[in-house]
């Protein structure tokens, strides 16, 4: 950069009347007038069906995080670890929203920074024990090129025969919408497949769903001088989201594909982004996506429809 961009760059940042944050969907920046930014997630912050003021002190929850740890896990966890999850100087999570500048009207995507929290570092603990179960969740994609090996198991020249269907489908606000009950649920059903291989810590099953609870349960943040309280779902953000909603996924879909009108020939996802090879044809696969609709946190819609209620999926492409 010369001198000229570097100085209008500092004095951007510097300006306390505009905003610049990351897009949501892309390495872009987005800069805003503060008074917009903050009307716009003061609009998300006011949902009171997932927001809730609470009266909540960062020593109030630090005594609530002692006090389930010495329950659940006080003599199982080794001492250096169990001190270590214990220390810092903790503070309340931070909300921030991202714009979604490929939105026709800006939005934002609430984010929640959740560094140096009371249960920051047992969510680093148990997201460690999650992320060794995404093996077993036969449908989790890594990255784009797994993907193309995957679809190359199945065509290894990637020539699908005439009538192939590609289809694409994202979930609409899965991590705020995962009922936490049945995600730890999800969670134990998997540990307590695979408990040899995995290293719980010392942890049992049981004492993981307690943590898991209690650390999920905890979703309290910040905005301006007030603390609110996330009344269900997981915030983006948390260390452990990625892992809880890829394992939750692999719940509901695991149930809805064993019933389903008919099978893909490939299905794969990562976190919420799905792609499937179809060969059965536009009809029943309509009628795959009218079934996926009946899954209880939401409903499947076509790229271009408005929903009208939550949705699990959105159908966006197919070719």
């Amino acid at each position: 950069m010369s001198r000229t961009d570097r100085e209008r760059l500092t004095n951007l940042r510097d300006d306390d009347s505009v905003v610049v944050k990351r897009s949501d969907k892309s390495n872009k920046f987005v800069a805003m007038k503060m008074a917009t930014y903050l009307d716009k997630a003061e609009t998300i912050r006011s949902d009171e069906t997932k927001f809730t003021p609470v009266n909540v002190t960062i020593d109030d929850w630090e005594k609530q995080t002692r006090t389930i740890l010495q329950r659940v896990c006080g003599g199982t966890l080794e001492k250096n670890l169990y001190q270590a999850i214990l220390t810092g100087d903790n503070r309340f999570p931070e909300m921030y929203g991202l714009p979604k500048d490929h939105k026709a009207t800006v939005l934002l995507r609430p984010v929640v920074s959740a560094v140096d929290s009371p249960v920051t570092n047992i969510s680093i603990v148990l997201e460690r024990i999650l992320n060794q179960c995404l093996r077993y969740v036969p449908a989790h994609l890594k990255n784009t090129l797994e993907a193309l090996e995957d679809i190359r198991q199945v065509y290894p020249d990637l020539q699908a025969p005439a009538g192939t269907i590609i289809v694409t489908m994202d979930v609409v606000a899965l991590y705020p919408s995962i009922p936490i009950a049945e995600g730890v649920e999800a969670v134990a059903r998997v540990l307590q497949q695979h408990i040899e291989s995995v290293d719980t810590f010392g942890l049992s099953v049981e004492q993981i769903e307690e943590l898991l609870t209690f650390v999920l349960r905890s979703n309290y943040f910040r905005f301006g001088e007030k603390v609110y309280h996330q009344r269900e779902g997981i915030a983006m953000g948390n260390n452990l989201a990625p892992p809880f909603a890829i394992i939750f996924m692999h719940d509901l879909e695991t149930s809805l594909l064993l019933n389903s009108p008919g099978a893909p020939v490939l299905y794969k996802h990562y976190i919420d982004d799905i792609i499937m090879l179809w060969t059965l044809g536009a009809a029943l696969l309509r009628q795959l996506i009218a079934f996926f609709n009946t899954a209880k946190i939401g409903l499947v819609r076509d790229h271009g429809g408005r929903p009208k209620k939550q949705r699990i999926a959105h159908f966006v492409r197919r070719s």
